[in-house]
């Protein structure tokens, strides 16, 4: 399966259990159809129009599944409001009494028959929501309140049932087996290992104070924590208990107030009753419930990070016997974590939190870890990272995340055949642990130096299911999108990025992404908005010459020819790349291959390099007398990578 038909729906429903009836303008597919799917890779049965038998009555097969279904899910758009057809089957639904549920892909201005109709049904503003919100929100109102949604154990990586006898027999067997694999298959090994590292990953949402002297705030804050609750329950890494239950973690808040609400949140670590993680949410009164599901996702996006990296370190220190060297791994190890909250990594303090543990405990696996992305990204010396990784992975051959990491190294070697069985075997190792998420991210780029555009967007969307709050894979899989030429999608995930990042590589790169699907959607205005936040926001330095790049795609030639002149002068290992795209989209090609031969020399030019054969704005490039000497240097560099050799 290819991935545009990851995206297409499976065929429509044809049984006798539960489902829902999609309604929707067939305008409006590309943007509904990854819903639709989305939904079904859940365990929701769904019925849409393609359904319809050939041979069979069109209005007698609609009115048929509308009376059956127990719910009617009605895509809301300026389009979808103007059908006649849609209008039809809203009023057959309500006039069965079908429930309804509505989704606003945008704003939209309903008719006044269409208001009465539908504005008591619950309605889900999918324009005002990031992703991950809309989606947890619409499999909540679909799931939960119909009972329709039935998540497959084995399929579902978002939304597994925590209820009833199958689920607890389920946790009893996974628990089991961790327990037998710390016992048996890792070092030291003792009871209270399995129990100590299984705690880090439980928590529990203590009922949220109000403090203040309105009581009516107190509906709020059980709302909200309610609400905390639920998100939490969808990470199916986590364990999340009642709040009358013990857990590893308690999430706690103060709630006080009167023209703003002032929301105190904290994740306090039970054991030692230590605050790890605090923030402070204000929201006017008139926004507050608007504003609990976004709120809700933030809290459970941080509370995620903080467990899953004490997760990651109380298994570390269970594998050394040095504290010490365990506290300096875990020390960098947060560092990485707290990167997906700034946007951008401290490598100097992670360098030297791995050279401090090697020289206490030289067979701690992690410590390489650490080491070899320091040698990688910021020493370039692949020779040396590719040394680290494979030193790690002869200490731990079963850890996905070493697997995962030297199947990246192997990639930026040009090996890909190696990158591709180290990345595989750490899905094969654990194909739900958070290192999976970034195994097909890496997987999807091995697709695309086979120019396989289609596996490539496959991988980022099975890296999304498995993990849905990564600014990195939203920004790659938005890049990938724009080549493709599917804009719009690209736009709704370069946003999802940029709502969990405000600085650093990724925020630039996503924001450039965004850019992009503006001025190609034929949005200029939007994308001057873009840009100006772009040239406000706070981000590496030598990302700066990007404004090249994003001048010329404006339309702004002249100004972009001007700062080319003005850079030229400056040493910056990103000009190449920005030179590339700048010169492509002014038509010239002669110094667009000049520019692209400098790239293979810069630090950044496996950015540019992975695209080279597939990116339709290189399409002219690719016709020029000069590009079989870029061929033969890709080559080159392929050919010069598979000379190493797998490690056992």
């Amino acid at each position: 399966m290819n991935g545009r038909e990851q995206l297409e729906p499976l065929p429509a429903y044809d049984g006798n259990e539960l489902f829902i009836f999609v309604c929707y303008a067939h305008v409006d597919k590309d943007i509904v159809y990854p819903e639709i799917r989305w939904l079904q890779d859940q365990g929701v049965s769904v019925w849409y129009d393609e359904g319809i038998s050939p041979g069979k009555e069109w209005t007698d097969e609609l009115g048929i599944a509308i009376d059956r279904a127990n719910q009617l899910l009605f895509f809301v758009s300026p389009s979808s409001v103007a059908s006649e057809n849609c209008r039809n089957e809203v009023h057959f639904a309500q006039s069965h009494k079908t429930q309804i549920l509505t989704v606003h892909l945008e704003e939209t201005e309903l008719p006044m028959g269409l208001e009465l109709m539908i504005g008591s049904s619950q309605a889900i503003l999918k324009s005002g929501m990031t992703r991950d919100v809309y989606r947890q929100k619409l499999l909540q109102s679909v799931g939960t309140k119909n009972d329709i949604a039935r998540p497959s154990i084995t399929d579902n990586v978002k939304d597994r049932s925590r209820s009833g006898l199958f689920a607890q027999v389920l946790s009893v067997v996974v628990l089991g087996l961790l327990a037998w694999v710390l016992i048996f298959d890792s070092e030291p090994t003792s009871t209270s290992t399995a129990s100590s590292v299984e705690l880090s990953r439980s928590v529990t949402v203590k009922p949220f104070d109000n403090i203040g002297s309105d009581p009516g705030l107190k509906a709020f804050a059980d709302g909200l924590s309610v609400e905390v609750k639920s998100v939490l329950s969808g990470f199916q890494e986590l364990q999340t208990v009642a709040d009358n239950q013990s857990a590893g973690y308690e999430v706690r808040a103060n709630i006080q107030g009167a023209g703003e609400i002032n929301i105190q949140v904290r994740l306090d670590r039970a054991t030692d009753g230590q605050s790890v993680w605090t923030d402070t949410f204000v929201v006017s009164r008139s926004h507050g419930l608007t504003e609990q599901q976004s709120i809700a996702q933030t809290v459970a996006r941080f509370v995620r990070w903080q467990l899953t990296r004490d997760h990651e370190c109380e298994g570390i220190k269970h594998k050394t016997e040095s504290l010490k060297a365990a506290n300096f791994v875990c020390a960098g190890i947060a560092e990485n974590y707290q990167a997906n909250q700034k946007g951008y990594l401290d490598w100097e303090s992670m360098r030297v939190a791995a050279e401090s543990a090697l020289a206490v405990d030289p067979e701690l696996a992690d410590a390489y870890w650490l080491m070899g992305q320091y040698q990688m990204y910021v020493a370039n010396d692949i020779d040396q990272a590719i040394e680290s990784f494979e030193r790690g992975v002869s200490l731990e051959p079963k850890n996905p995340k070493m697997q995962m990491i030297l199947g990246v190294a192997y990639l930026r070697d040009f090996n890909y055949e190696l990158a591709e069985t180290s990345l595989q075997k750490a899905l094969q190792l654990d194909p739900l642990s958070p290192f999976a998420r970034w195994a097909y991210g890496w997987l999807a780029e091995v697709a695309l130096h086979h120019s396989d555009l289609d596996g490539a967007s496959e991988h980022y969307a099975r890296s999304i299911r498995i993990y849905d709050a990564d600014a990195r894979i939203y920004q790659e899989y938005a890049r990938l999108l724009n080549v493709l030429g599917r804009h719009r999608e690209a736009l709704s995930f370069a946003n999802d990025s940029i709502s969990l990042v405000t600085a650093g590589t990724t925020y630039h790169h996503a924001l450039r992404e965004k850019l992009i699907a503006q001025v190609e959607m034929k949005e200029p205005e939007q994308a001057e908005q873009t840009f100006a936040i772009w040239r406000d926001a706070t981000m590496p330095g030598v990302l700066r010459v990007s404004s090249i790049e994003f001048l010329a795609r404006l339309g702004q030639i002249n100004e972009a020819r001007s700062q080319l002149k003005n850079f030229a002068s400056i040493e910056n290992e990103y000009f190449p790349l920005t030179r590339a795209y700048a010169y492509a989209l002014m038509g010239d090609q002669d110094k667009t291959i000049d520019a692209i031969a400098d790239a293979f020399e810069s630090p950044y030019g496996y950015w540019i390099l992975q695209y080279l054969r597939t990116d339709p704005l290189f399409g002219p490039a690719r016709r020029h007398a000069r590009w079989i000497e870029i061929e033969g240097r890709l080559q080159k560099r392929e050919v010069a990578g598979q000379t190493r050799q797998a490690i056992d």
